[in-house]
Parts: C-alpha cells; sequence; structure tokens
C-alpha cells in the first residue's frame, strides 16, 4: 500500500493519518465523530440535509444532489452515419483491465458492430503496459479497422499507436480523461463520462448526507487518470466547499486490486477510525472492498461510479456498504456509442459529442435498481442508432 497523505482539503499542511478530526471537529473524548460511531450509519444512504439544517454548505451540497438524482437525458448519434459503406470491417475494443463494466460495455460493442455489418472482438490486458501494448500490435497486424483503447492512456501505447496511424487504423479512446480534454496524437477521437464532474457530484453527496463533516478516504490507480479525475473532482470540490472536511488519499494496483485493495482499505481505516466515507471511484473497486469492511465489523459509507448491476442489486437489498453510485449511461448503450464514433472516423466524418454525464443513485431514487428505474427511457436506444445509421 502506498498512502500518499491525509490532510485537511482546505489546507496545503498535511496533516497526520491517526488524527480524528472530521470536518474540523472532534469529540471531547477523543473518540470517532458521531457520524461513523453508529451501525446504522452504513446502511442510510439519504444525501439529505437535515430537516432544521441552516449549514450554507450542508443546504447547497443537498440542493446540487438533488438535481443530480433527476434521469439522464437518452443521447442518440449527433447525425446520420452511412454505416453501410463500413460493412465487413474489423473493429478491436481493447481494455486496461477485466472487470463487470468492462464485460457489459464490450457485450454491446459486439452487438452494435454486427448490427452494423462490422466484426468485434474484445480483449483486455489484466492492468499491464506491456500487454496493452502487444493487444495494440495484435490488431494492427490482423488488419484492424478500428481500435478503441478503454481505460488505456494513449501515451502508454504511443509507438503501438505510430504504427496504427502509418497502418491507416482508426483508434479512439475511451475513459480516457474528461470529454473535452486535448486529443493525444495518434487518437481519433472521445468518447468518456463527465469525469472531473461526476467527482463533484459524489462529494456534493457527501457533503450533504453528513451535514458537511466528511473525512473521506480515497484511492486511485497511476496508470487509469480517469480514476485520479473522478477523485480530484470531488477533492476540489470539497476544498471549495467544505475547506475543514479531511481527505486520505492512497494509490493501489490495477494488476492486483481484486486481492489487494479490500485489504489496503481496511488498514486505512484502522489507521484513522473518523473515516466515514471511502471513496474508490468505481463501483468495480467498492465490490471487492465491501467485503473485506463488512467482515471486519467495520462502519463507513462506500461511493462509486457507473452504475454496475451487481451493485445496484446490493444496494436495494441492503447487504453492502456502499451507499451511492454514479452512474453512467447503461454499458451497453456505451458499446453502441463506441461503434458510432469509430465509424465516423472511419468514413472520415467530423468525430460526434459522446461526453456522458452520470446521475447519482442512492435510497431516494434506486426503487428496485433495475434498469427501467435508473435509466427511464433508455429502453429502445439501439433504435436510435439503427434509424441513424440506415440499418
Amino acid at each position: 500500500m502506498n498512502t500518499k497523505s491525509t490532510r485537511s482539503v482546505g489546507l496545503v499542511a498535511v496533516v497526520a493519518a491517526l488524527a480524528l478530526t472530521a470536518c474540523g471537529t472532534t469529540s471531547t473524548d477523543g473518540s470517532a465523530p458521531e457520524a461513523n460511531s453508529s451501525t446504522d450509519a452504513a446502511s442510510s444512504s439519504s444525501a439529505e440535509a437535515p430537516a432544521e439544517a441552516s449549514n450554507p454548505c450542508t443546504e447547497e451540497a443537498a440542493a446540487a444532489v438533488e438535481a443530480a438524482r433527476a434521469p439522464l437525458d437518452v443521447k442518440g448519434p449527433a447525425s446520420p452515419v452511412d454505416m453501410k459503406e463500413n460493412a465487413g470491417k474489423s473493429l478491436w475494443l481493447i481494455s486496461a483491465g477485466q472487470t463487470e463494466f468492462t464485460q457489459s460495455v464490450a457485450d454491446g460493442f459486439v452487438q452494435s458492430a454486427e448490427a452494423a455489418g462490422m466484426s468485434a472482438k474484445y480483449v483486455e490486458a489484466k492492468g499491464q503496459v506491456t500487454v496493452m501494448q502487444n493487444l495494440v500490435d495484435q490488431a494492427v497486424a490482423a488488419n484492424a479497422d478500428g481500435i478503441v483503447l478503454f481505460n488505456i492512456t494513449p501515451e502508454t501505447v504511443q509507438a503501438q499507436l505510430e504504427r496504427a496511424t502509418e497502418a491507416g487504423v482508426t483508434v479512439i479512446d475511451f475513459n480516457n480523461g474528461d470529454p473535452d480534454d486535448p486529443l493525444q496524437p495518434g487518437v481519433f477521437a472521445h468518447v468518456a463520462s463527465t469525469f472531473s464532474d461526476d467527482g463533484k457530484k459524489t462529494a456534493d453527496w457527501m457533503m450533504a448526507d453528513s451535514d458537511c463533516q466528511v473525512n473521506m478516504a480515497t484511492f486511485t490507480i497511476p496508470v487509469v487518470n480517469v480514476v485520479e479525475l473522478m477523485i480530484n473532482g470531488a477533492i476540489d470540490q470539497l476544498a471549495a466547499k467544505c475547506p475543514t472536511c479531511k481527505v486520505t488519499e492512497s494509490d493501489f494496483s490495477y494488476a492486483t486490486f481484486a486481492s489487494a485493495l479490500g485489504p489496503q482499505a481496511e488498514t486505512v481505516m484502522r489507521r484513522d477510525p473518523g473515516i466515514n466515507y471511502i471513496n474508490p471511484a468505481a463501483d468495480a473497486f467498492a465490490s471487492v472492498i465491501n467485503p473485506v469492511l463488512q467482515a471486519s465489523g467495520l462502519t463507513v459509507k462506500i461511493t462509486g461510479h457507473d452504475g454496475n448491476s451487481s451493485n445496484l442489486k446490493a444496494m436495494t437489498e441492503g447487504n453492502t456498504l456502499q451507499a451511492m453510485t454514479v452512474a453512467a449511461p447503461p454499458a451497453d448503450y456505451t458499446g453502441w456509442a463506441l461503434v458510432d464514433q469509430l465509424g465516423r472516423g472511419m468514413l472520415g466524418m467530423p468525430s460526434a459529442d459522446w461526453a456522458l454525464p452520470g446521475r447519482i443513485i442512492d435510497s431516494k431514487n434506486i426503487g428496485d435498481g433495475s434498469d427501467a428505474v435508473v435509466y427511464p427511457g433508455f429502453e429502445d436506444f439501439p433504435n436510435l442508432f439503427t434509424a441513424a445509421w440506415g440499418q
């Protein structure tokens, strides 16, 4: 484990990791703040200000959370694309690693490619940069017409991207930065969640839920920059709105997160029992942290991102410490967006705006956790694509 720092977000100085201060308050006997002392705390996920709250920080956060709970707009292709011109072409989706979310995106990617008359292949790199590089080379050698880099920072495969460009391969990236970030050499276009903004939504939820008494532990992956964007978005929002709130930052390895991240989170919590929120950014990481903390009897609220079906199911059943997620549009829908963007690039068309905003899902709007409730209006989304593609 590499614990980077524990700090009050409004201060430059590093605060000792064993301090029990949460939002500038500590009980007189030196025990953890009341917000983390009850076993009922983790089961309550209503990010609302107390009925009689007069704290401006809490009121502002609660208003932001309420707005962020609203259903997402259903977004179709920006303009028609004659996908018949791409019939028979080959697409590769190369993911940094394998999770429930990456597999769901891949399922939509394969389905949409087939609907457009193309073939698609999904491979994952087990979190290892050398494997990422080898897979890009394999795609080029296999005469791929289009490649998606999924959670792969293009700088890590730059030499391979140069070879792909020389071979005339269209490359886009997915979940590499915010939607409006500059494109890197060899990349035609982005498809991306609004990561920094979604991180702010997570911080708003914590502030509203705790009456602006946040003591947050975060976990980031150096090789996946979107995780850092979400974490930094949350930290920056706390710094701006709740400067006495506290943050403990740690790194972890993508290659070993399934076995190592849970024990790492437990260690961080035992060092500071006052921690009342854990923010590992993604639902996949929340899923491996949760059982370890539950087995240890630790009380905390876990947040996430993506809206994975298994996480939503656990939240509805009340058998998880995860209290909220920022749900991006359905993962299989995202696979269709990737094919749409690749199709435009392969035809020499301008790229489309495929920014994917997120929606806060917690006890107030999760209902039964079904797609119909979490993603109302998305039921027939494939028709939006096939109509725009002339299929």
